[in-house]
């Protein structure tokens, strides 16, 4: 009787390959969703870092009681302290 059980135990070709095949569509399925997460996530922390380069301009302006730190009263509190070359290569508004 041992004999006859040891010959049937396992699966067979067929039953491998159609759970192989359907753990391949249910990953396809999910896939798409594993990646809008992710944009949704890279989105969620753009926003959190411009809440904090905000908070961090709104600070300087409190402690310093102005937007410049320029003597001239024009220069701009990213700018101050970097070379006028390199001034020169930034960009207004994200335009190139």
């Amino acid at each position: 009787m041992l004999k006859k059980l040891r010959g049937n135990a396992g699966f067979t070709l067929l039953e491998v390959l159609a759970v192989v095949a359907l753990l391949g569509v249910l990953g396809a399925m999910l896939l798409p969703s594993l990646d809008s997460a992710a944009g949704r996530a890279k989105n969620a922390r753009l926003e959190s870092d411009l809440a904090t380069i905000d908070n961090a301009i709104l600070l300087y302006k409190m402690d310093n009681g102005t937007w410049t730190c320029g003597k001239d009263g024009q220069s701009c509190p990213v700018t101050c302290g970097m070379p006028s070359a390199l001034v020169s290569k930034l960009t207004v508004g994200g335009e190139n």
